[in-house]
């Protein structure tokens, strides 16, 4: 399960991008499609998400550095957790300037 926050239809994005995904997953990517082609960035686990709450579960931390001018393009999140489910965000619209 990966955790969205709610976007307009273009929004632009900085060269790194934090994500909240939940603790099972092993790992994470973005998938970009642009008019050259697609491509596929893994994103770094930087562990559990700094939680002041003694909550039992937190969601990972997760950061990915992406490309730099690749203009208006889509976009989708996929991650996979311990058992080998595979969970895919929709297709969304963003614009790295």
């Amino acid at each position: 399960m990966l955790g969205f926050v709610p976007q307009p239809n273009l929004r632009r994005v900085s060269s790194q991008s934090l994500w909240l995904v939940h603790p099972t997953m092993t790992s994470a990517a973005w998938h970009l499609r642009s008019a050259s082609g697609e491509q596929r960035i893994a994103m770094t686990d930087r562990g559990p998400y700094p939680c002041q709450t003694w909550a039992k579960v937190t969601a990972q931390y997760v950061t990915a550095d992406l490309p730099v001018g690749l203009g208006d393009l889509r976009y989708f999140i996929e991650a996979e957790d311990r058992r080998g489910n595979v969970s895919r965000g929709a297709l969304e619209r963003i614009f790295l300037a």
